[in-house]
């Protein structure tokens, strides 16, 4: 039977597994695209989403320009948007093809689900 210290332990075990897979240099490099970016867009779908609208909160209480894809309050990408997308939905895989029809001066941070975690690149 578990207890809560044995679960509280199993977690902390987690994600410390997980955050030590990060390659630091991605997170720098996302970091870079926030800095630099004019408002920072981000869509996942399901219970992802839930995840992405608290570092939504998190990033405007940090001083960002930020949205949730698809919100009434999100504004059209532009020049100098950072878009990123969580990985594990067939949209999410396709979203620069699927969402983004028109060419736009912005930036796409996309994690991925392999050994490397994150791509950034232009749109």
């Amino acid at each position: 039977m578990y207890t809560y210290k044995n679960l509280v332990e199993q977690v902390i075990a987690e994600n410390k597994t997980t955050l030590l897979a990060v390659d630091e240099n991605e997170i720098s490099q996302l970091m870079d695209e926030i800095c630099k970016a004019k408002t920072i867009q981000l869509y996942a779908m399901g219970r992802m989403q839930l995840s992405v609208r608290a570092f939504a909160m998190r990033l405007k209480h940090m001083g960002f320009d930020s949205y949730v894809v698809y919100d009434t309050t999100t504004p059209c990408i532009g020049e100098g948007t950072c878009l990123s997308s969580t990985a594990g939905s067939p949209m999410s895989n396709s979203i620069s093809s699927n969402w983004l029809r028109k060419p736009a001066p912005a930036s796409l941070c996309s994690p991925r689900i392999r050994k490397t975690n994150m791509a950034v690149m232009p749109i």
